[in-house]
């Protein structure tokens, strides 16, 4: 019901700063996504020739992706 009147809200007041935002988040969601695949092919602490310290940087930024991709589309 309530994803009903989305769709609908968002059909009849769809502006082209709106699709950019979605089109924004969608990516972010993407890059965040993909980064977990790689993860779960190569290892949760796998660094390669990185510092440790870059795995931590990497989780943080996936976390991050989802906030800001929250963020673009709760709050235009």
């Amino acid at each position: 019901m309530a994803f009903a009147k989305l769709k609908s809200a968002w059909r009849q007041h769809r502006h082209a700063a709106d699709r950019v935002r979605l089109l924004f988040a969608v990516g972010f969601v993407f890059g965040a996504l993909s980064h977990f695949g790689w993860v779960a092919v190569h290892g949760v602490f796998h660094h390669g020739p990185a510092p440790a310290w870059a795995v931590w940087f990497w989780y943080g930024l996936c976390a991050l992706d989802f906030v800001i991709a929250w963020l673009l589309l709760a709050r235009p």
